[in-house]
């Protein structure tokens, strides 16, 4: 038996993914279907696209996209604040794609920050078309938000958007929201599990996440009512159906994973709570962690047993120290990440520059590990030359914030977090640098240090 697959590289990372993806795939498939195979055939879409048909998604990706038993595709880079809108948001509304199934799992033996991982087993059902993610939005003080504002003070008497707003749309319908609930109901079910909640921020956004929630409730009592009850009214051998405000679904989900098994949440918070979820069950920063001891072990191991010299020893060595920086760099993504944690979805004027030296910083530190990879001194110096572009970033944004705190005080908490981010950016930079000049090292056998 043979299945067509059709695969999407990604960008960023996914070329790296595929590499190693597709053959434990083809093996796992080989020792469990050995009379089955797969017919892998590629389809464009992100950066590989616009290089070869000048469209980030092609229409005849699409297509064949439609008519796909099985289908997978790596990450695809999408610009913050400027540029396409999200190619997978556009996957997904183009092949109507509503539910993202996302299992949870903690595996034995791996660290993670909270104590009982263990507890955390649950499947989230996240509505996957429609929400503040169906790209409805316009720009701060363009005609068409402009339109809109005036058409809501004027047709609806809604007064509270100032002229100066962008706007942004949340379409949330009763036939989207239930077919989500309904498909996590009948997966619930089919798998004996005790209980289904509702994770919705109702209690403020009444019309549309409190609708969320009311036709959740409908869709089980009229489609599933002999086999569901609610918390209110359990009954015995039922699936209890119950739901939870958002904001609190995050402490249940830290306190009391236990009590959990699959969530049906709209696009947004579906979003933010997987990932959440995922974290307490393996962070990023251990992964980074273990392989920075298996690199360091590998590279100790060939120093001892191969007894490696001249351009072989450079690149051990270049390796050992380039480790170090890289883990630094994820010391300081996670500090970044915790600090936005506290910022509680605030912005300010100052994001457009803070952007620019994230992009500047990413691109110095991709460049400087792919300079090592292709043995390019000329990649590395450019990441060389990159850092005076992070530190005049790093200058600018602290002078901005500099004259926010004198300008109001009261902000100033908030103006200190935002520093604290930039400066991080600005050490990451530094890393990169380091990770640079030990390519250079590796290669020439010159290191300058600074």
């Amino acid at each position: 038996m043979r299945t067509t697959v059709y695969w999407i590289e990604g960008d960023g990372i996914g070329p790296e993914i595929w590499r190693a993806a597709r053959p434990v795939i083809d093996a796992a498939l080989a020792a469990a279907a050995p009379d089955h195979t797969l017919n892998w055939v590629e389809l464009s879409a992100g950066e590989k696209a616009v290089k070869a048909t000048g469209s980030p998604l092609p229409e005849e990706t699409l297509q064949t996209l439609r008519t796909a038993a099985v289908a997978m595709k790596g990450p695809l880079g999408t610009p913050v604040g400027t540029g396409i809108r999200s190619l997978n948001v556009a996957l997904r509304q183009g092949l109507d794609l509503y539910a993202c199934i996302r299992p949870v799992t903690h595996l034995a033996g791996l660290e993670t920050p909270v104590k009982h991982p263990e507890r955390v087993n649950m499947v989230i059902f996240r509505e996957n078309t429609e929400d503040v993610y169906a790209g409805v939005e316009f720009a701060a003080r363009t005609p068409e938000a402009r339109r809109l504002i005036t058409f809501m003070r004027e047709e609806l008497g809604v007064n509270k958007v100032p002229e100066t707003a962008a706007v942004g749309i949340k379409p949330m319908t009763e036939e989207g929201s239930k077919r989500l609930v309904r498909r996590a109901l009948r997966f619930a079910l089919e798998r004996g599990l005790p209980s289904l909640t509702l994770v919705h921020k109702g209690n403020i956004m009444k019309f549309t996440e409190g609708a969320f929630r009311q036709w959740g409730y409908d869709v089980a009592a009229q489609e599933f009512g002999d086999r569901t009850c609610t918390e209110k009214e359990p009954l015995p051998g039922r699936l209890v159906v119950k739901d939870r405000i958002a904001d609190a679904m995050f402490q249940e989900a830290l306190l009391r994973p236990e009590q959990y098994h699959v969530l049906a949440t709209p696009n947004l918070n579906g979003d933010y709570l997987s990932d959440a979820l995922a974290a307490q069950v393996g962070p990023l920063d251990t992964e980074i962690d273990q392989k920075e001891r298996t690199i360091e072990s590998l590279c100790l191991k060939l120093l001892l047993q191969q007894q490696p010299v001249a351009r072989d020893l450079r690149q051990i060595s270049a390796a050992l120290k380039m480790i170090t920086d890289m883990e630094r760099i994820g010391d300081q993504a996670e500090d970044i990440a915790e600090i936005v944690t506290f910022l509680r979805g605030r912005t300010a004027e100052h994001d457009d520059i803070l952007c620019q030296m994230a992009r500047a910083t990413i691109s110095m530190v991709t460049e400087s590990v792919d300079a090592y990879i292709k043995h390019d001194t000329i990649k590395a110096e450019a990441v060389l030359a990159a850092d005076d572009t992070v530190d005049a970033y790093f200058e600018q944004v602290k002078h901005a914030l500099i004259g926010r705190i004198a300008a109001d005080p009261a902000d100033g908490e908030y103006a200190l977090d935002l520093l604290m981010i930039a400066k991080y950016f600005e050490r990451i930079g530094d890393h990169a640098c380091n990770i640079a000049q030990w390519v250079e090292y590796a290669i020439t056998g010159d290191y300058e240090d600074d």
